[in-house]
C-alpha cells in the first residue's frame, strides 16, 4: 500500500530570478519543456499569476494562471497555462495546492470559467483535473510541438474559493 504525504507549501508569486528554477522543473517534467524565453513571456503576461510552491526555501513547482480579456458566450475565461511540480515533490498535494491557488486568483480577477490543455496521455494530470471538476471539452489535434493531442478542459469558477467542484462530466463521452 502506497501512502501519499500531503504537504502544505508556501504559495506566492514568483520573482523574476526564480524563473531559472522554474525552467529547470519544466525541463525535468515535460517531454517538450518550455524554454526560458517562453516562461519569461508567461511571467510578463500573467501579471502576478506566475505562482510558485516553496518548500524549505526551494521551489517545488509552479503554475501560470492568466486572465486574458477573453469573453466566450458571455463568460470571462481565464487559463491555467502551465502547471509543473518537480518529480521529487509529486504526489504530495503540491499540484492540487497550486491548481487551487491559480483558480482562486482567476476567480478574484473576475474570471467565470477556467480552461487548460493537457496531453491526452497524461493520466495522472487528467485524473487530478477531473477531481477538481474539470470536464473534457474537446480534443485539440496536434496541440503540442511533437504532434501529440491535448484535451481542452474547462471548469466554471462559481462559488467559494478553494472548492473542488464535484464530479466532472466529459463532453467527449
Amino acid at each position: 500500500m502506497t501512502t501519499t504525504v500531503q504537504i502544505e507549501p508556501d504559495i506566492r508569486p514568483l520573482e523574476l530570478p526564480e524563473l531559472v528554477t522554474a525552467h529547470r522543473i519544466s525541463s525535468e517534467v515535460f517531454d517538450l519543456p518550455y524554454s526560458y524565453e517562453t516562461l519569461r513571456a508567461y511571467y510578463e503576461k500573467a501579471h502576478g499569476g506566475f505562482l510558485g510552491a516553496v518548500l524549505g526555501g526551494g521551489l517545488a513547482g509552479f503554475v501560470v494562471a492568466t486572465s486574458p480579456r477573453v469573453v466566450l458566450f458571455g463568460r470571462r475565461v481565464g487559463e491555467v497555462a502551465v502547471l509543473a511540480v518537480a518529480r521529487q515533490h509529486q504526489r504530495q498535494g503540491i499540484g492540487s495546492a497550486l491548481l487551487t491557488a491559480g483558480m482562486d486568483l482567476l476567480r478574484a480577477r473576475g474570471m467565470r470559467v477556467v480552461r487548460l490543455h493537457v496531453d491526452t496521455t497524461n493520466d495522472g494530470a487528467i485524473a487530478m483535473y477531473e477531481r477538481f471538476g474539470f470536464a473534457r471539452e474537446r480534443i485539440v489535434p496536434a496541440y503540442y510541438r511533437n504532434g501529440r493531442d491535448a484535451y481542452r478542459m474547462t471548469k466554471p469558477l462559481g462559488g467559494a474559493a478553494g472548492r473542488r467542484g464535484g464530479v466532472a462530466r466529459s463532453r467527449l463521452e
